[in-house]
């Protein structure tokens, strides 16, 4: 027990005596269930019950009182292995890094040190720079025109095929490669556009065929605390670390379900409530009455830590005067 925590479990183990029940309430993760083991290690284990809340409102507290549990011994296992292979890791291999390569590299300036996750996401970033470098760059065009019809209306068209082939857009290209995904496809070239730009105005244009087609598009998966942390720091720039600071936040006011998941499964409630939300939004036209479930391609992880671990799920409207600061509102806006 650390010299400064001696203090606190005296006061515990004294408050502990004098309660008719100890409800452990820890976060339901891996650290969450090491600190209630070690807290049910200084108590009478005769008063303790374990309890796990993934939303911290009426109903989830209530549903949490509603089915206590036994401390996951499993869980707690896993944490303390978690902790050995970072020391293991990262206490032998560091050294290894001082005595070899900083000592003949003049140029590194700070220490090299070696990590369970920090090493494998060098590795992850060496690989990904690797094949960054082989990255075959194209410059390519695409045509838009804006038309007015006889009665003055002006609509837009896009050059979609030329010579039977279609024209290339971005999502055409292969992302690790950069080369066309496909043999019917055409990635114009600027001297190729410009040609066809002067040939196009050269004579008048004819809607031969007017289709129209329904279109639907499902929404995006929930967010997990990976895809959290990319939104985020794509859209506003915050790091990982603020992000997650303002999610704990929200978490504890009861505005999102538990930030720290992998999970996109919802609720039968979140449905519910998105549901009655998009028709008192946007009304009827936007809302499908017969389906039972939002569909959306998700990747699902092909092992979950366990089953209980939810999706980051809005659980409430927040002002953002509620939760941001005037000074560092600005960083919020879109």
């Amino acid at each position: 027990m650390l010299d400064d925590k001696k203090d606190f479990f005296k006061t515990l183990r004294k408050k502990a005596k004098n309660s008719p029940e100890i409800i452990l309430a820890t976060d339901p993760d891996r650290e969450g269930e090491a600190i209630a083991s070690h807290i049910a290690s200084e108590v009478p284990d005769t008063k303790l019950s374990r309890v796990q809340f993934t939303e911290i409102t009426n109903s989830g507290v209530k549903g949490g009182m509603e089915h206590r549990i036994e401390i996951d011994e499993n869980l707690v296992e896993a944490q303390r292995t978690r902790r050995v292979i970072d020391r293991l890791v990262g206490y032998k291999i560091s050294p290894v890094l001082w005595s070899t390569l900083q000592k003949n590299m003049s140029f590194v300036k700070e220490s090299l040190s070696a990590g369970r996750v920090q090493s494998a996401a060098l590795k992850i970033i060496i690989d990904r720079e690797r094949k960054r470098s082989k990255f075959k760059q194209i410059t390519y065009f695409g045509l838009t025109s804006k038309l007015t019809t006889l009665d003055e209306k002006m609509f837009s068209a896009r050059l979609y095929n030329l010579d039977s082939k279609r024209v290339a857009r971005g999502r055409d290209f292969d992302q690790e490669s950069g080369e066309l995904t496909k043999n019917n496809l055409i990635a114009l070239s600027e001297s190729q556009a410009k040609a066809l730009v002067e040939e196009l105005r050269s004579g008048p244009w004819v809607v031969s065929k007017v289709e129209e087609k329904p279109k639907t598009s499902n929404p995006r998966p929930p967010f997990t605390t990976s895809t959290l942390q990319q939104e985020a720091a794509r859209k506003l720039k915050f790091n990982t670390r603020k992000t997650m600071g303002i999610a704990q936040r929200l978490y504890e006011a009861g505005y999102i379900t538990y930030m720290r998941t992998d999970s996109t499964h919802l609720s039968g409630e979140a449905i519910s409530a998105a549901r009655a939300e998009i028709k008192k939004l946007f009304g009827d036209d936007f809302f499908l009455p017969n389906q039972e479930s939002i569909k959306a391609k998700l990747r699902m992880p092909k092992k979950r830590m366990r089953q209980l671990d939810p999706l980051v799920e809005p659980l409430g409207q927040l002002s953002r005067d509620q939760i941001i600061s005037v000074k560092k509102k600005p960083n919020y806006m879109s």
